[in-house]
């Protein structure tokens, strides 16, 4: 990130006269600061432990405030005594780190796909760094067959990936038990949700290079849907006008009793808001547009069509399939990554079920649903989801109304 142009020993001159006054050898504390590399400590050292720590480190007496964007509130963290001031040059490019200067926030994008920001609060070097959670945040994958079953309407199945920290209920009837799904407790919205009048919805995030960090959260969209008195085409033409106030998101809503089905994304390859009809047959929807071949798609669309042959005519054991289906850990070769995101992110998350250690937690598959519907109306929905540490089931039952 260039020199850094402020150093401030305050602190060490004050551990040098404590350690005078209490007869301990001070030569230690005698050095040359410029001997230090301020962007190898900073970069590899500093910051990164910055990452890390903000959930845990929390300090009424701090200098320097973390604010993750799944956060609307900052939350303290204690700097290093020894640097209580420093400044950030405009320099483009390190060989650790790409930073770009936008007025008086430099965005830091380390290697492994963190994204940091550091805005001054005034002349002074003490200021707020904010954590980009986003960008590396909820992915998940589902597949559904739709309208091409002899006995139900729709069979679905998604996982949900995210922090395993991150502040979740568990599928249930919401507050007017007119609406059952999960629930983010932090976006408020839901991954997916189905109504008692037959109307189904679900999100998927699209992976991306960067994120808004202002952007309306996607959860939400499901939720619009299930409380409007929308048609899927009428929905989709009415969000297409605000699609780009979110990040990049791929949303499907169906219609039981009249049998449509529309896909609506805000990240396309001609970077226009897609609304199309979801046609019958098997789809599976990941972290790009609906279909697109990535090595879990096709993985999970193989296994499915296997299952399907066997169960062509009968009921779907939802159990059993959701072992066979949603608990495939394979990754992919990391030739047949997407090359959007970080090398690194997009191994880990390129298997069916995800797993796997980040600075910020444990992230990975959080929830497996199955959404079942039959020609008769019969909707079946059973999750089982993770809760400190143990694999937990929820089911219910109903007819659409």
């Amino acid at each position: 990130m260039g020199a850094w142009t402020c150093f401030d020993d305050i602190n060490t001159e004050k551990l040098r006269i404590a350690a005078k006054a209490n007869g301990i050898e001070t030569d230690l504390f005698y050095f040359d600061p410029k001997s230090i590399n301020w962007d190898d400590y900073f970069m590899n050292i500093h910051i990164p432990g910055v990452v890390r720590e903000p959930l845990t480190q929390t300090s009424a007496n701090s200098n320097l405030l973390i604010k993750t964007s799944s956060s609307k509130s900052y939350l303290p963290i204690k700097f290093e005594p020894l640097y209580h001031r420093f400044t950030i040059s405009k320099k483009e490019k390190t060989s650790d780190c790409s930073c770009r200067w936008r007025q008086r926030e430099t965005i830091v994008t380390f290697p492994d796909f963190k994204q940091a920001s550091f805005t001054a609060a005034d002349n002074s070097t003490i200021g707020v760094l904010t954590i980009n959670t986003s960008i590396f945040g909820t992915m998940c994958i589902a597949a559904f067959v739709w309208q091409s079953h002899s006995l139900y309407s729709l069979i679905l199945f998604q996982n949900r990936d995210e922090y395993h920290n991150r502040p979740t209920k568990p599928m249930s009837w919401w507050e007017d038990n007119e609406i059952a799904g999960g629930r983010d407790e932090v976006g408020g919205g839901t991954w997916l949700g189905c109504s008692r009048k037959g109307k189904v919805a679900f999100v998927t995030n699209v992976l991306e290079p960067h994120e808004i960090p202002d952007a309306k959260s996607r959860g939400h969209l499901p939720l619009l849907f299930l409380q409007s008195t929308k048609s899927p085409k009428e929905f989709a033409e009415e969000i297409k006008a605000e699609a780009y106030q979110y990040n990049g998101f791929n949303l499907i809503v169906a219609d039981i009793s009249t049998k449509t089905m529309i896909y609506i994304s805000n990240r396309t390859k001609g970077d226009h808001i897609l609304i199309q009809e979801v046609p019958p047959g098997l789809h599976v929807l990941s972290n790009a547009e609906l279909d697109t071949a990535w090595h879990k798609v096709q993985r999970l669309r193989l296994k499915f069509n296997e299952q399907l042959c066997i169960y062509a005519e009968g009921e779907i054991p939802e159990k059993e399939m959701v072992e066979r289906l949603m608990r495939d850990h394979v990754k992919a070769d990391e030739s047949k990554l997407p090359r959007i995101s970080s090398p690194d992110w997009e191994y880990n998350t390129s298997s069916v079920f995800v797993q796997f250690q980040t600075p910020l937690g444990c992230f990975g598959t959080r929830s497996t649903s199955v959404l079942t519907i039959t020609k008769t109306g019969m909707v079946h929905f059973y999750e089982t989801y993770l809760e400190t540490g143990t694999w937990k089931e929820k089911a219910l039952s109903y007819f659409i109304e």
